[in-house]
């Protein structure tokens, strides 16, 4: 039987890898501490979700208590350690010009891994929570696109369908179709959510 199940994806955003750095930041340089994901970013704005890396979701504390509180909650995380924060004030930058500011060495990444880090402004952004599912099924995942990145994505599950779950094999947070809706509502817009091919059994 068929259900609509759906991918969490970063929105889309102007200036290429430079713009996803600068929404998202960056979890693939630090390891885990004490099982923690390790976020670097710039500040003071941070998204209401955010995708360092692919599979990898971070939520703000005002999402967290809003699903929560929600008929669908609560949403299965796991706190988040803000390793390094940089000041960029560029969410006023216009979108239709290049960058306001770009790296000397041209390297996306650097607008996070090069300054120094601002502690100051770690209070101001409060708790953050990697999403952290179970991982329920199994399933296949492949690009289909290089530019923009493109995937086709299929996965076979039992009922009943978890609201947010991972399956193997796929390296993304998937979720029902309720849930999709109800994170769009809490994060202002703020994601992409792709549909995924999928089959559900009852045994």
């Amino acid at each position: 039987m068929d259900a609509e199940i759906y991918w969490l994806r970063s929105r889309d955003m102007p200036w290429g890898d430079y713009g996803q750095i600068l929404l998202n930041g960056i979890s693939a340089h630090l390891p885990r501490v004490n099982g923690r994901l390790q976020l670097e970013r710039t500040a003071p704005f941070v998204p209401p979700i955010a995708f360092p890396r692919r599979g990898d979701v971070i939520v703000t504390e005002a999402v967290r208590k809003g699903f929560d509180e929600s008929v669908l909650g609560p949403l299965p995380v796991q706190q988040a350690d803000l390793a390094k924060v940089v000041k960029l004030e560029w969410l006023h930058w216009d979108r239709e010009q290049p960058p306001g500011y770009l790296p000397p060495s041209a390297d996306p990444e650097d607008y996070v891994l090069t300054p120094e880090h601002d502690a100051s402004l770690c209070s101001q952004i409060g708790p953050l929570w990697e999403v952290a599912p179970m991982t329920v099924g199994l399933g296949t995942y492949r690009r289909v696109q290089k530019r923009p990145a493109n995937f086709h994505v299929s996965i076979q599950i039992k009922h009943p369908v978890p609201p947010v779950f991972r399956v193997k094999g796929v390296p993304v947070v998937l979720v029902r179709e309720d849930v999709g809706k109800l994170l769009l509502a809490l994060t202002d817009d703020g994601l992409r959510l792709d549909r995924v091919e999928a089959e559900i059994s009852d045994y």
